[in-house]
Protein backbone atom coordinates (compact mmCIF):
# COMPACT_ATOMS: atom_id res chain seq x y z
CA UNK A 1 0.00 0.00 0.00
CA UNK A 2 1.28 3.46 -0.87
CA UNK A 3 0.88 4.91 2.64
CA UNK A 4 2.30 1.89 4.46
CA UNK A 5 5.06 3.00 6.82
CA UNK A 6 7.40 1.08 9.12
CA UNK A 7 8.10 2.70 12.51
CA UNK A 8 11.57 2.23 13.96
CA UNK A 9 12.07 1.59 17.68
CA UNK A 10 13.62 5.06 18.03
CA UNK A 11 10.63 6.73 16.37
CA UNK A 12 8.20 4.80 18.56
CA UNK A 13 10.05 5.76 21.75
CA UNK A 14 10.13 9.41 20.68
CA UNK A 15 6.43 9.32 19.78
CA UNK A 16 5.50 7.97 23.22
CA UNK A 17 7.69 10.62 24.84
CA UNK A 18 5.96 13.39 22.89
CA UNK A 19 2.52 12.04 23.85
CA UNK A 20 3.59 12.08 27.51
CA UNK A 21 4.62 15.73 27.13
CA UNK A 22 1.28 16.62 25.56
CA UNK A 23 -0.63 14.92 28.37
CA UNK A 24 1.31 16.98 30.91
CA UNK A 25 0.63 20.13 28.86
CA UNK A 26 -3.12 19.48 28.96
CA UNK A 27 -3.58 18.43 25.33
CA UNK A 28 -6.15 15.81 26.29
CA UNK A 29 -9.86 16.59 26.58
CA UNK A 30 -12.08 15.44 29.46
CA UNK A 31 -13.12 12.39 27.43
CA UNK A 32 -9.49 11.19 27.40
CA UNK A 33 -8.91 11.76 23.69
CA UNK A 34 -6.33 14.18 22.38
CA UNK A 35 -7.65 17.59 21.43
CA UNK A 36 -8.11 18.55 17.75
CA UNK A 37 -4.83 19.39 16.07
CA UNK A 38 -2.70 17.31 18.44
CA UNK A 39 -1.74 14.71 15.84
CA UNK A 40 -0.53 17.47 13.53
CA UNK A 41 1.64 18.76 16.40
CA UNK A 42 2.93 15.25 17.06
CA UNK A 43 3.90 14.88 13.40
CA UNK A 44 5.86 18.15 13.59
CA UNK A 45 7.66 16.99 16.73
CA UNK A 46 8.60 13.73 15.04
CA UNK A 47 9.85 15.63 11.99
CA UNK A 48 12.00 17.85 14.21
CA UNK A 49 13.54 14.80 15.88
CA UNK A 50 13.94 12.85 12.63
CA UNK A 51 14.25 15.37 9.76
CA UNK A 52 14.42 12.70 7.07
CA UNK A 53 11.34 10.75 8.20
CA UNK A 54 8.11 10.75 6.21
CA UNK A 55 5.61 10.35 9.07
CA UNK A 56 2.42 12.41 8.81
CA UNK A 57 -0.44 13.31 11.15
CA UNK A 58 -2.38 10.34 9.75
CA UNK A 59 0.50 8.00 10.62
CA UNK A 60 0.60 9.45 14.15
CA UNK A 61 -3.15 8.96 14.56
CA UNK A 62 -2.92 5.33 13.46
CA UNK A 63 0.11 4.70 15.70
CA UNK A 64 -1.78 6.19 18.66
CA UNK A 65 -4.69 3.83 17.92
CA UNK A 66 -2.42 0.76 17.69
CA UNK A 67 -0.62 1.55 20.96
CA UNK A 68 -3.91 2.21 22.75
CA UNK A 69 -5.39 -1.09 21.56
CA UNK A 70 -2.31 -3.00 22.67
CA UNK A 71 -2.21 -1.27 26.07
CA UNK A 72 -5.93 -1.80 26.78
CA UNK A 73 -5.80 -5.44 25.69
CA UNK A 74 -2.84 -6.08 28.00
CA UNK A 75 -4.41 -4.19 30.92
CA UNK A 76 -7.63 -6.21 30.55
CA UNK A 77 -5.56 -9.38 30.54
CA UNK A 78 -3.74 -8.39 33.73
CA UNK A 79 -7.08 -7.67 35.41
CA UNK A 80 -8.05 -11.34 35.04
CA UNK A 81 -7.10 -14.19 37.35
CA UNK A 82 -4.24 -16.33 36.02
CA UNK A 83 -2.24 -13.46 34.51
CA UNK A 84 0.56 -11.45 36.09
CA UNK A 85 3.28 -8.94 35.24
CA UNK A 86 6.97 -9.92 35.28
CA UNK A 87 8.94 -6.76 36.09
CA UNK A 88 12.27 -8.30 35.18
CA UNK A 89 11.18 -9.51 31.74
CA UNK A 90 8.70 -6.63 31.24
CA UNK A 91 5.97 -8.91 30.00
CA UNK A 92 2.72 -10.62 30.98
CA UNK A 93 2.95 -14.18 32.26
CA UNK A 94 0.09 -16.70 32.33
CA UNK A 95 -0.38 -19.55 34.79
CA UNK A 96 -1.38 -22.20 32.28
CA UNK A 97 -2.30 -22.89 28.68
CA UNK A 98 -5.92 -23.45 29.73
CA UNK A 99 -6.12 -19.93 31.15
CA UNK A 100 -4.68 -18.48 27.94
CA UNK A 101 -6.98 -20.57 25.73
CA UNK A 102 -10.03 -19.38 27.67
CA UNK A 103 -8.87 -15.77 27.32
CA UNK A 104 -8.27 -16.06 23.58
CA UNK A 105 -11.68 -17.67 23.11
CA UNK A 106 -13.32 -14.66 24.75
CA UNK A 107 -11.00 -12.17 23.00
CA UNK A 108 -10.43 -13.49 19.45
CA UNK A 109 -8.76 -10.27 18.26
CA UNK A 110 -5.24 -10.51 19.66
CA UNK A 111 -3.21 -7.33 20.26
CA UNK A 112 -0.58 -8.81 22.58
CA UNK A 113 0.98 -12.22 23.27
CA UNK A 114 1.93 -13.15 26.88
CA UNK A 115 5.64 -13.72 27.31
CA UNK A 116 6.58 -11.12 24.72
CA UNK A 117 8.37 -8.04 26.15
CA UNK A 118 6.20 -4.94 26.34
CA UNK A 119 8.55 -2.33 27.88
CA UNK A 120 6.22 0.58 27.04
CA UNK A 121 3.28 -0.78 29.05
CA UNK A 122 3.68 1.34 32.19
CA UNK A 123 4.51 4.47 30.19
CA UNK A 124 1.37 3.98 28.09
CA UNK A 125 -0.62 3.60 31.31
CA UNK A 126 0.12 7.25 32.03
CA UNK A 127 -1.25 8.17 28.59
CA UNK A 128 -4.22 5.82 28.18
CA UNK A 129 -4.99 4.69 31.73
CA UNK A 130 -7.50 7.49 32.33
CA UNK A 131 -9.45 6.45 29.23
CA UNK A 132 -10.56 3.16 30.76
CA UNK A 133 -14.21 2.96 31.90
CA UNK A 134 -15.08 1.40 35.25
CA UNK A 135 -18.26 0.12 36.90
CA UNK A 136 -21.11 -2.18 35.92
CA UNK A 137 -21.81 -0.27 32.70
CA UNK A 138 -18.17 -0.11 31.59
CA UNK A 139 -17.40 -0.70 27.93
CA UNK A 140 -14.12 -2.01 26.60
CA UNK A 141 -11.90 0.54 24.95
CA UNK A 142 -12.00 -1.54 21.75
CA UNK A 143 -15.76 -0.95 21.48
CA UNK A 144 -15.61 2.82 21.73
CA UNK A 145 -12.34 3.54 19.97
CA UNK A 146 -12.72 5.71 16.91
CA UNK A 147 -12.38 3.67 13.75
CA UNK A 148 -9.55 4.76 11.46
CA UNK A 149 -10.07 3.95 7.80
CA UNK A 150 -6.41 3.38 6.99
CA UNK A 151 -6.19 0.20 9.07
CA UNK A 152 -2.90 -1.01 7.55
CA UNK A 153 -0.98 2.25 7.22
CA UNK A 154 1.45 1.68 10.08
CA UNK A 155 3.34 -1.38 11.26
CA UNK A 156 5.64 -1.02 14.27
CA UNK A 157 9.09 -2.55 14.06
CA UNK A 158 10.23 -4.29 17.25
CA UNK A 159 7.39 -3.17 19.58
CA UNK A 160 4.53 -5.23 18.08
CA UNK A 161 2.01 -3.90 16.85
CA UNK A 162 -11.75 11.97 18.53
CA UNK A 163 -11.60 13.86 18.09
CA UNK A 164 -14.04 15.37 20.24
CA UNK A 165 -17.62 15.27 19.05
CA UNK A 166 -18.60 18.47 17.22
CA UNK A 167 -21.09 20.77 18.95
CA UNK A 168 -24.73 20.39 17.91
CA UNK A 169 -25.94 22.35 14.90
CA UNK A 170 -27.53 25.46 16.48
CA UNK A 171 -29.67 26.14 13.40
CA UNK A 172 -30.99 22.59 13.52
CA UNK A 173 -31.81 22.91 17.23
CA UNK A 174 -33.62 26.20 16.61
CA UNK A 175 -35.63 24.62 13.78
CA UNK A 176 -36.67 21.73 16.03
CA UNK A 177 -37.71 24.14 18.77
CA UNK A 178 -39.72 26.14 16.23
CA UNK A 179 -41.51 22.98 15.06
CA UNK A 180 -42.29 22.05 18.67
CA UNK A 181 -43.73 25.53 19.38
CA UNK A 182 -45.82 25.39 16.19
CA UNK A 183 -47.21 21.99 17.20
CA UNK A 184 -48.07 23.25 20.68
CA UNK A 185 -49.83 26.30 19.20
CA UNK A 186 -51.81 24.10 16.82
CA UNK A 187 -52.86 21.83 19.66
CA UNK A 188 -54.02 24.83 21.73
CA UNK A 189 -56.03 26.26 18.83
CA UNK A 190 -57.69 22.89 18.20
CA UNK A 191 -58.64 22.60 21.86
CA UNK A 192 -60.18 26.10 21.80
CA UNK A 193 -62.32 25.26 18.73
CA UNK A 194 -63.52 22.05 20.39
CA UNK A 195 -64.60 23.91 23.53
CA UNK A 196 -66.47 26.47 21.38
CA UNK A 197 -68.49 23.74 19.64
CA UNK A 198 -69.41 22.18 22.98
CA UNK A 199 -70.67 25.52 24.31
CA UNK A 200 -72.85 25.99 21.19
CA UNK A 201 -74.37 22.52 21.67
CA UNK A 202 -75.20 23.31 25.30
CA UNK A 203 -76.91 26.59 24.27
CA UNK A 204 -79.09 24.77 21.70
CA UNK A 205 -80.17 22.15 24.24
CA UNK A 206 -81.07 24.85 26.78
CA UNK A 207 -83.28 26.70 24.21
CA UNK A 208 -85.09 23.46 23.29
CA UNK A 209 -85.75 22.80 27.00
CA UNK A 210 -87.25 26.33 27.44
CA UNK A 211 -89.58 25.82 24.46
CA UNK A 212 -90.86 22.51 25.82
CA UNK A 213 -91.65 24.10 29.20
Amino acid sequence: MENKRMWSDEETLAFVGFMEEFVVDGQRADCGQFKPGTFEKLALKILEAFPSCTLTAKHCKNKHKRLKEKYQYTADMLACSGFGWNNEKECVEVDSKDVLDAWLKAHPTKFYTPGKPFPLFHRLEGIFGRDRATGAGAVSGFDVEEQVNEETDDIAAGFDQSEMSPPPDQEGVAAMQGQASHSEAGATAGSTRLCGRKRKQVDVLERMADQIQ
